[in-house]
């Protein structure tokens, strides 16, 4: 479940920031010092909802939008969909269509289990 960030919390992470992008607080980003600006403002999480971050300002930054969809597609959207894959098979929930059938080798063939 997501939580969004109120207006005052967005306030203090803006006047932190000081108009510039804060991609250096997200672990494994580097600084690119881009200004943020009307339409290129992102207020995101720096550890996710899902995985237990909460909603304060220190876990949050202000990114730009080419930051944002860099974290969003390379950081949070494959650890989110690898938690909730070992969460249900933890469950016992298997996907359908993927039930394990045995070993195969790499050109495709099956091993047979003695």
């Amino acid at each position: 479940m997501r939580i969004e960030f109120t207006s005052a919390t967005k306030r203090l992470m803006y006047e932190r920031s000081g108009g510039v992008c804060e991609c250096h607080r997200v672990p494994g980003m580097a600084a690119c010092g881009r200004p943020l600006g009307p339409g290129n403002t992102f207020y995101e999480h720096v550890i996710q909802c899902a995985l237990g971050g909460d909603n304060s300002p220190d876990n949050g930054a202000v990114l730009t939008r080419t930051c944002w969809k860099l974290k969003t597609s390379k950081q949070d959207l494959p650890v989110i969909a690898k938690v909730k894959r070992i969460r249900d098979r933890h469950r016992g929930i298997v996907a359908r269509g993927r039930r394990i059938m045995g070993w195969r080798r790499f050109d495709g063939t099956p091993v047979r289990r003695t």
